[in-house]
């Protein structure tokens, strides 16, 4: 039950940074102006100094016994504003109050000032996360600066801004894009563009349309803002810091981890540079950094980032402060994810202290702590100490939130995995039964959590053997994930789609996987079920939107860009209602999804690219049999790891030490093939149950027979030959392979019985998934343009000697990517014979052929290809494998081309491509009807085999 374990963890860290983490609209807060006598120290941000310049001018008034004077008033709002911005809310709100009363009677309650001080009144409630209490003061400060000013004054811009960031903390983000917008209006014709108050607008927006998941829309926002922050304050002003920020938490959320990384460096260095290196923005900007390489996968180097930013905010807030408290939690949380739970512990028990002292022991950031402890030392094996910490935690969930509540089945969930663990299957489910109950009522049936939950029943079942209960749960599960996978995947980031197979698919596939082999012996027609998963699932980080997104907005149709936008938008909505557990958003989830679909079907009319995009078709076995013709077959290869006992553990913690068998996927390995020829009733599964072998020693016998051109008389019995007695009288075979199976080319098994290779004996053709054979893309005959690249120029400056490439000096790697300084990049000057010969043969024939050599082998040359009918790159290739766990082997895989070099060496191009073409970028490429694609490079064909991806 690991699977749903993490899945849990999950979802409370989530919840738990929602209350503390700071959102890029409450950064961008911080930038409004004050408009009095004070403003010129709020551009520096030394609060401080503004609070010691409000205590003077209060002090001096008192002293002139004017206490009942307007400027008194004036000098009392100037001084509780600077203490609420210290930090100092508590004993802001009685001076505010009384400023707001001697306003009131010395100007009268529509006067501007009495406004400002309830716009004060408003930022006081908000920092203390009252928001129903911060709108009134918000709206009646508004009403009077349009009443008294009109309502095109600046003063009303403000207003509509201070309004968009409080309906964004409360989640309405209709009414944040509303005033959020009359904002900009009004600042750009009383400021004009370049005014930085503009800035924060754009900046606003951009950071509003990211939480809503429109990042297409938030990007020009976010870049417009950096454009006026750059001119109007210079390169190194913390406006600019913060816009950095922006676009970094932009692209980190698109997935678009290269071009994020560098954002979040250049805003690190601008505001030590400015406010020194023991800052608590410095300390917020390492945090983020911790953050994001934890994202990433790269633990290691999260951990300094992480532990600089708990020593900023140790040193400026104070060793009781909740963000030190969250400091703590993220150091624990990380030594989790790196399963050093005894170095963890610590960090845990010291973040739970502080937010127990500061928010008290029913707070639900306090339950969450403890859950927090139970998921620790439930990872410890110490399973009696982890049912006393999630005791706690439903205690207070149960209080704060209520019985129903999708927090409080979280924490009922968590109980039924620590039972399940400890093998207490009847004291598992009833927990498990509560938390579907819950779930289905407050978040209804289709929700992505309760089908996780569906799945969960049958690992339960299937953990006791109960194979017929369990096929019900699984078959149920599985219909529900391939409805939301076809519906909702292909419109999410890329960043997105990783999260979701990684979180909510990956674990469960692997898991279903293993029932559907263990139950073929009993039911044969649960095939049917498993090669179906295999045509919905497999490939599926593969399956990349974006390429179709990009032709449908160059399509020159302004009407279908237009409705294209709309329909997005609406789409991104979707996908967050879909996650949603609040029942006031989900009861617009019917009418958004009828406009959607509606919008889909005049999308689709307009647009065969779109058609391409929307397609929600399931195809079955059955789709593909029908393609098949006489004398073909179509052949499914699945990695399977058994199901069984995991590990064999003593709960320390409890004084009888019990030993437990926890079940889970264990480290061995079958293989399935699944078997559809045109007379099939049901798929056939053949079994090898040699998986490890395979992978192991009889690979890399395989490989050492070809590397030194030996005969290899054992390889074709181990890889093909049961799979080979099913395909009798199947001259053609369509093979989606998977595992070990990447790394053989079939065609090169030798069958010491026949004394034929299996090329002699089966025409095999390779798909990533076999329904790419039910509609294959139209050929064109009259194709016949040839691309061909070779010989670049990896040094533009090259002056008949190559520079010495060596690691890059800048902080940002790309990709990940770096070389020794003894690994330059070669010339390659036969690659240059290569692709002349091969256009001369071309030539011959009648083809057109375009031959880029030297410094024409641009990155930006094969960009541009639109389908050509053979397309041959000739060049050095790269795979980096072993870096770190997690990171995207995309974006680790890839070809050299003209200016690599230069790039590797630091050297930056700033008009054009890097000249390092990604898997990622490959997949964009327009190749839809290109016959035949050769990478001809020393490092291709290899990559990370991982659950059929």
């Amino acid at each position: 039950m690991k699977r749903i374990s993490i899945i849990l963890i999950l979802a409370l860290l989530c919840w738990l940074q929602f209350g503390f983490a700071q959102t890029p609209t409450a950064v961008a807060e911080k930038q409004d102006p004050l408009k009095d006598s004070i403003d010129k120290y709020e551009k520096i941000y030394l609060w401080a100094k503004v609070l010691a310049f409000a205590e003077q001018w209060e002090a001096k008034l008192k002293k002139e016994k004017r206490e009942n004077t307007a400027d008194y008033g004036r000098a009392l709002g100037s001084l509780g504003h600077a203490l609420n911005r210290n930090g100092k809310s508590q004993e802001a709100e009685p001076i505010l109050l009384q400023s707001l009363e001697i306003l009131k009677k010395g100007l009268g309650e529509s006067h501007q000032d009495v406004a400002q001080l309830l716009n004060y009144l408003g930022n006081l409630y908000s920092d203390m996360v009252n928001y129903p209490k911060a709108e009134p003061y918000y709206l009646k400060a508004l009403e009077i600066f349009i009443k008294e000013s009109g309502e095109n004054h600046e003063e009303v811009g403000t207003c509509y801004n201070y309004l968009g960031n409080l309906y964004s903390n409360m989640g309405n983000y209709q009414k944040t894009e509303l005033y959020y917008l009359e904002a900009l209006k009004i600042f750009r014709v009383t400021l004009g563009e370049a005014h930085i108050n503009v800035g924060v607008l754009y900046n606003n927006l951009g950071g509003l349309y990211m939480i809503m998941g429109d990042y297409p829309k938030a990007e020009p926002y976010c870049l417009k803002a950096l454009e006026i922050f750059r001119v109007t304050l210079g390169e190194a002003h913390i406006n600019v810091g913060t816009s950095y920020i922006y676009l970094a938490s932009l692209y980190r959320s698109m997935g678009n981890y290269p071009k994020a990384e560098p954002y979040y460096l250049k805003a690190l260095e601008i505001f030590i540079k400015a406010l020194g290196e023991n800052h608590e923005e410095v300390g917020t900007c390492y945090n983020n950094l911790g953050s994001f390489y934890r994202e990433m996968g790269n633990y290691p180097k999260a951990e300094p980032f992480y532990l600089k930013g708990l020593e900023i905010f140790r040193v400026t807030l104070g060793e009781a402060h909740i963000d030190v408290g969250t400091s703590y939690r993220n150091l624990g949380g990380l030594y989790m994810n790196m399963g050093n739970y005894p170095k963890a512990e610590p960090y845990c028990l010291r973040a739970l202290e502080i937010f127990r002292k500061a928010l008290g022991e029913d707070h639900p950031n306090v339950a969450a702590s403890y859950f927090n402890f139970g998921s620790l030392y439930s990872g410890m094996c110490n399973y009696s100490k982890a049912e006393q910490y999630h005791l706690k935690a439903l205690e207070i969930f149960r209080r704060a939130f209520g019985e129903d509540h999708p927090n409080v089945a979280i924490l009922y969930i968590s109980f039924g995995v620590l039972y399940s663990d400890m093998g207490n299957y009847s004291k598992a489910e009833p927990y498990l039964l509560k938390a579907l109950e819950i779930n289905k009522r407050a978040l209804g049936k289709d929700h992505p959590d309760v089908t996780d939950l569906i799945c969960s029943f049958g690992d339960l079942y299937f953990s006791q053997g109960q194979m017929e209960k369990a096929e019900i749960n699984y078959l149920d599960w599985n219909a529900k994930k391939q409805t939301q996978v076809q519906r909702y995947f292909p419109f999410l980031s890329e960043n997105e789609k990783k999260e979701f197979y990684e979180n909510k698919l990956s674990a469960s596939q692997e898991i279903y996987k293993s029932f559907c082999v263990n139950r073929y012996a009993g039911k044969k027609a649960i095939a049917e079920n498993l090669y179906n998963d295999q045509l919905a699932t497999k490939g599926l980080l593969l399956n990349n939107s974006a390429k179709w997104k990009h032709r449908i907005k160059i399509a020159g149709d302004k009407k279908l860009s237009r409705l294209f936008d709309e329909w997005e938008t609406n789409q991104n909505k979707l996908n967050k209602l879909f996650q949603s557990s609040d029942s006031t958003e989900l009861a617009g989830l019917d009418s958004l999804k009828a406009k959607t679909e509606k919008m889909e079907k005049e999308l689709s009319l307009r647009s065969e690219n779109f058609a391409k995009l929307a397609d929600k078709k399931l195809i079955n076995w059955k789709d593909v049999q029908k393609a098949l013709k006489p004398g073909e077959a179509a052949v499914e290869i699945v990695r399977v790891k058994k199901f069984g006992i995991e590990k064999t553990v003593t709960d320390t913690s409890d004084p009888k030490k019990p030993v437990y068998q926890v079940k889970g996927l264990t480290d061995t390995i079958y293989y399935a093939a699944l078997i559809v020829k045109p007379e099939s009733t049901i798929p056939e599964m053949v079994v090898l149950k040699n998986g490890n072998d395979m992978e192991g020693k009889y690979l890399k016998y395989y490989q050492n027979l070809i590397k030194n051109k030996l005969d290899d008389n054992k390889s074709y019995q181990q890889f093909w030959q049961k799979i080979g007695t099913r395909l009798e009288g199947s001259k053609r075979v369509f093979f989606s392979p998977d595992g070990v199976y990447h790394n053989l080319n079939l065609n090169t098994l030798f069958n010491p019985k026949t004394k034929k290779f299996l090329l002699e004996e089966k025409d095999i053709r390779i798909v990533t998934v076999t329904k790419d054979i039910v509609n294959p893309s139209p050929a064109e005959e009259d194709n016949k343009l040839a691309e061909l690249v070779g010989f670049p120029s990896y040094y533009t400056n090259q002056t008949g000697q190559i520079a010495a490439v060596t690691e890059r000096k800048s902080p940002e790697l790309i990709y990940g990517l770096s070389l020794k300084s003894t690994g330059s990049l070669a010339e390659l000057p036969g690659t240059k014979t290569e692709v002349d010969k091969i256009a001369d043969i071309l030539t011959e024939k009648g083809w057109e052929v375009k031959n880029y050599t030297g410094s024409t082998a641009l990155e930006e040359n094969i960009k541009e290809s639109y389908k050509p009918r053979l397309l041959h790159v000739a060049t050095h290739g790269f795979f980096q494998p072993d870096t770190t766990e997690g990171s995207n082997p995309l974006l680790r895989s890839g070809l050299m081309l003209a200016g690599a070099g230069n790039t590797l060496k630091g050297e930056k191009n700033e008009t054009g491509e890097d000249g390092i073409l990604t898997a990622y970028e490959a997949m964009n490429l327009n190749l839809d009807n290109t016959d035949l694609v050769v990478l001809s490079a020393s490092e291709t064909g290899l990559g990370e085999i991982k659950n059929g991806e």
